[in-house]
């Protein structure tokens, strides 16, 4: 992996944390998403319901496009349509959005 994509992901992340701090003020203590690549967002593990999912969706467009000065739909047919989805943890999510971003960069 090259030092740009280290970066761009270490930026995302910080990004997702932010959305997740955000997320996690509204929720009862023991709802509350960990900040860490691998935690659990909505999955078998119910991290967050469906309205938490998205509250979360729509501060991270709202974030990425503030922090990082690129405009990026995170759900989408093809998303929806795909086996895995990218908010199964934040991990996924990260990589999800670096292809988003990569791909609004050309």
């Amino acid at each position: 992996m090259n030092e740009k994509a280290i970066i761009n992901s270490d930026k995302i992340l910080g990004v997702i944390y932010k959305a997740i701090d955000a997320l996690n003020d509204s929720l009862p203590k023991d709802r509350r998403i960990e900040k860490s690549p691998q935690a659990s967002l909505f999955d078998q593990s119910g991290a967050v319901d469906s309205l938490g999912l998205t509250l979360l969706i729509v501060g991270l467009e709202q974030r990425i496009e503030e922090e990082l000065g690129v405009r990026v739909t995170l759900v989408n047919d093809q998303v929806l349509s795909k086996e895995g989805s990218p908010f199964n943890n934040v991990k996924v999510l990260t990589d999800h959005i670096a292809k988003l971003v990569d791909e609004q960069n050309g």
